[in-house]
């Protein structure tokens, strides 16, 4: 943003409001989250309505069809796709939390029927359904945050996006495959897909 790329503020802003769009709405209000979230919020706000630098451009190699450029072209596209799954992924997730919460795989691990589940305590879904939220705006904010500049920012010379995105993916999924086993949740319908990405951002994001 300061060097007055293209599409980069854009990005930003709608990966932020991605976001915070799933904040409310689950009949379960978590006051620290909200104090975070406000904070967070006038930072965004900050970048909506700041001003950038007329004169900043963002510069690169002249694009030309030779070998390296229709590979690294080839990879655009697996980025492109990638980061439309995880869109998919987040509406997927926001779907179930607005249907049926829980997945195939949560109550086996939990070794309780939906009925007992719920007999426990009737605010307990409203707390898994505002996780799911969580989760599925996390997918989209991250979706956004790497979809807008791979498409806007593709270039000869643009090493910076290749480290953004892997920077962004690589700690995120290992983070979803760390605490999966950390809980002893490892049905493989969750983990395969964490995997996948996972060697997919660290195969793809440093060439």
């Amino acid at each position: 943003m300061r060097r007055g790329c293209h599409g980069i503020r854009t990005s930003v802003v709608v990966s932020g409001l991605a976001g915070f769009v799933n904040f409310f709405g689950f009949g379960y209000f978590d006051t620290l989250h909200a104090f975070v979230a406000v904070i967070l919020f006038q930072f965004l706000v900050q970048i909506m309505v700041g001003s950038l630098p007329e004169a900043a451009r963002c510069t690169g190699l002249v694009d030309s069809n030779d070998g390296s450029w229709v590979r690294a072209q080839w990879g655009q596209l697996c980025w492109v796709l990638h980061d439309f799954g995880l869109l998919i992924a987040g509406t997927t997730i926001l779907g179930i939390r607005m249907s049926s919460v829980f997945v195939a795989e949560d109550l086996p691990f939990l070794c309780i029927g939906p009925e007992d589940l719920l007999t426990m305590n009737d605010k307990l879904k409203a707390v898994v359904a505002h996780d799911r939220a969580t989760l599925g705006g996390m997918l989209w904010a991250s979706g956004f945050a790497m979809l807008l500049p791979v498409l806007w920012q593709f270039k000869r010379g643009a090493g910076w996006l290749w480290s953004m995105v892997a920077g962004l993916g690589a700690p995120a999924y290992a983070a979803a495959v760390g605490v999966h086993y950390w809980v002893g949740y490892t049905d493989w319908r969750q983990l395969v897909p964490a995997f996948a990405g996972l060697r997919f951002v660290g195969g793809q994001g440093w060439r």
